[in-house]
């Protein structure tokens, strides 16, 4: 088989190296004995033939062997070289192949374009006439959209005008608000250090009433003592003097045989009670003391009767009857005095009550519109408005409730004031002149104490005090005293 340049020996044959096998090159002497490479067409079998007849005994026998082994490496590469060059034309013959179909296609593409060009061309006219077409509507456009441009200038000027002025009224009126607002927050501080103040004197005068209360209590109850032993120890004068009398009576009347002239009885004045002859001397066991409490003067109920039953015991004459005097006029105003104080005191208190619950609601108020104002999520805003209708509930009730108070306490001060219009007369003495066994003429002086209407005033009292209290029944506890 002869190959492209000539040689009879493939073309991959020409550089191979023989130095791995022991041999320097192919056209050695120990080579040239043998026979001739075969050719691409000999077999592997002839070459074995030939080595065999080949005589051995002109190559050394060092080195036959060396030989041999390099000659049987050679075959096996030559071999997978032979399988190579088959792999290669096989591959050839598939690239020749698919070049001649690549080049149908192009031819094919080329036939196809050539084709398309005559379209593309009156494609291309035609689009051309479009893009003049589509170049004056867009001079037109450009012509209009210049002309809603200075439309547009003049809107925004326009709008840019009206937005200044609209942002110098919202700023005025802001301003104006704000304001407004700022006199209101001032007006709510002084609203809130008056409210502190009010609660702290709340506090102290709630302390100095209970105080007041205990010493009223404690001043009635002694003034309830010492009225009864002021009673008592009256009861006890009368009597005396009642028996002293009797006693000075008989011996006047003893000398009957005589017959003497009634006196004629000196006409006295009724508000002056008779004289008794001769001073009486008092019991001092009768009359209690209390010991360690003072005698001076002093405002005091107590201390004041201290001072009388201190004089008493001393024997003054001037005070005997004065005593007698001034206490039935003093016994019936206590209890009317006493019923209006407490009646007072429970108006008072009760009203003050109510003022500082009222006080408590309107510092809620404020607290619920405060957190209102601060807060973003709607629930919260919803549910504080609900307690803030609520708050504005009560606080109608509440100054309902101290309206009411008000009037029961006006309407108790004007039927206390008729009272005093109505007040009783003063006691009146009568005088009477009563024969006396004997024929004498006794003058007996009766002290006659005309009651104040203590019944009506009472009753008017109780009345006022009765509904104060119905009223406070009717508020509830709830309603009056804080959770």
């Amino acid at each position: 088989m002869a190959y492209r340049d000539g040689a009879s020996t493939p073309p991959y044959m020409s550089g191979y190296s023989y130095r791995g096998f022991g041999v320097d090159s192919p056209h050695r002497a120990s080579i040239r004995s043998t026979s001739s490479f075969p050719g691409a067409s000999g077999s592997v079998s002839s070459f074995h033939d030939n080595l065999r007849a080949s005589p051995r005994g002109t190559v050394p026998q060092t080195n036959s062997r060396a030989v041999v082994s390099a000659l049987k490496g050679l075959q096996e590469k030559i071999r997978k070289l032979e399988l190579e060059r088959a792999d290669a034309e096989d591959n050839l013959k598939k690239l020749a192949a698919e070049s001649r179909h690549y080049k149908d296609v192009l031819q094919k593409e080329l036939t196809v374009r050539e084709s398309s060009q005559g379209v593309i061309s009156k494609q291309n006219k035609q689009l051309e006439d479009d893009l003049q077409g589509a170049e004056a509507r867009c001079n037109l456009l450009e012509k209009q959209l210049d002309y809603m441009r200075k439309m547009v200038q003049t809107a925004e000027t326009d709008r840019d005008q009206a937005l200044q002025r609209s942002a110098m009224v919202a700023k005025q009126a802001a301003q104006q608000t704000s304001d407004d607002m700022r006199g209101q927050f001032e007006k709510l501080a002084g609203l809130e250090r008056e409210h502190m103040k009010l609660t702290a004197s709340h506090s102290i005068a709630e302390s100095k009433i209970r105080e007041l209360e205990e010493q009223l209590r404690e001043e009635v109850h002694q003034r309830k003592l010492v009225e009864n032993k002021t009673a008592e120890v009256l009861e006890s004068v009368a009597e005396t003097n009642r028996i002293l009398m009797n006693m000075a009576s008989p011996q006047r009347t003893k000398p009957k045989k005589k017959k003497r002239k009634p006196p004629r009885p000196k006409p006295r004045k009724s508000n002056q009670p008779v004289k008794p002859s001769d001073h009486y001397h008092l019991n001092l066991g009768n009359i209690p003391f209390v010991v360690g409490q003072s005698t001076t003067k002093s405002h005091s109920l107590g201390a004041n009767v201290q001072t009388v039953l201190s004089l008493m015991k001393a024997h003054n004459p001037a005070l005997c009857h004065a005593a007698a005097r001034r206490a039935p006029k003093r016994l019936p105003q206590s209890a009317g005095s006493a019923s209006a104080s407490d009646s007072d005191n429970a108006f008072e208190g009760l009203l003050l009550g109510l003022q500082d619950e009222f006080g408590h609601i309107t510092f809620e108020h404020r607290e619920l519109s405060r957190q209102i104002q601060e807060s973003d999520d709607p629930r919260i805003q919803e549910d504080l408005r609900r307690e803030l209708e609520n708050l504005e509930a009560r606080m109608e009730a509440k100054g309902e409730q101290i309206a009411m108070v008000r009037r029961q306490q006006e309407k108790a001060k004007r039927q206390r004031k008729k009272q005093k219009t109505k007040a009783a007369v003063r006691p009146k003495s009568a005088s009477a002149v009563l024969p006396a066994s004997g024929g004498e003429v006794e003058v007996v002086t009766t002290v006659k104490t005309k009651p104040a209407r203590t019944g009506g005033t009472v009753k008017d009292t109780l009345s006022v005090y009765k509904g104060m209290k119905t009223l406070q029944t009717s508020l509830g506890k709830n309603q009056y005293h804080w959770d």
